[in-house]
């Protein structure tokens, strides 16, 4: 309680502990507490918010179905040196929207729902489970760019450098990675073709993510 109009030392403390607590996670969804308030008792009132809340696992959900059904019934296998290791597709745009404006956990559970869901709705090929790593870092790395930064001046360029380094990461290092241990061919073999693709797929993703991220409201600046 109050005590000459001041907080007793052991509840200011607490309130200073609190306060420095929740001010840099006002943002973070995975945060107990957003904010701390004073009654006019003295005593200390804390607001605490669930880790997801239905509306981000809905839209979440939303964006891990499109992913399947572009990656699954909307895209064609391209043959590298006579082996079919290059899906072209738009499957992964969903998965890096997710990420961005619901924040890397989020977009990496979108990522391992899709490839395992997908993988059991329309095979396509044998499951390697590398590509469901990859699958789930199509929604963690943007999400680690984006998310909680409350960047209102991001515009298309931004979101274009960031699709490029996450299909560099993913496309390109990694599921060639994968592809040369499943075929045993030399992974440089396999890069000329990857790269071609992703020099088409990153400035579609980039225009589809912009106008997701435009309309999310949350994000962007414009063109």
């Amino acid at each position: 309680m109050l005590r000459d109009g001041k907080l007793p030392l052991n509840e200011r403390l607490c309130l200073r502990f609190f306060t420095a607590s929740a001010v840099p996670l006002k943002r973070n969804s995975f945060s107990l507490v957003k904010q701390v308030s004073v009654t006019k008792e003295g005593g200390i009132y804390m607001k605490k918010v669930q880790p997801f809340s239905t509306k981000a696992l809905v839209s979440v959900s939303l964006l891990t179905a499109m992913s399947i059904i572009f990656t699954r019934f909307f895209s064609f296998i391209i043959p590298i040196a006579g082996l079919p290791a290059l899906r072209f597709g738009l499957g992964e745009a969903p998965l890096m929207m997710a990420g961005m404006v619901y924040g890397p956990a989020l977009g990496g559970l979108g990522g391992l729902a899709a490839d395992l869901i997908g993988v059991v709705v329309n095979p396509q090929g044998a499951y390697f489970p590398g590509f469901t790593l990859s699958s789930m870092l199509w929604g963690i790395l943007p999400g680690l760019f984006f998310y909680k930064r409350n960047n209102k001046n991001i515009n298309i360029k931004g979101v274009f450098i960031v699709v490029s380094i996450t299909y560099f990461i993913v496309s390109i290092c990694l599921n060639t990675y994968w592809l040369s241990i499943m075929f045993g061919k030399g992974f440089l073999v396999l890069v000329p073709g990857r790269l071609l693709s992703s020099v088409v797929a990153i400035p579609l993703d980039s225009v589809m993510v912009s106008t997701y991220l435009k309309y999310s409201k949350k994000y962007y600046a414009g063109w």
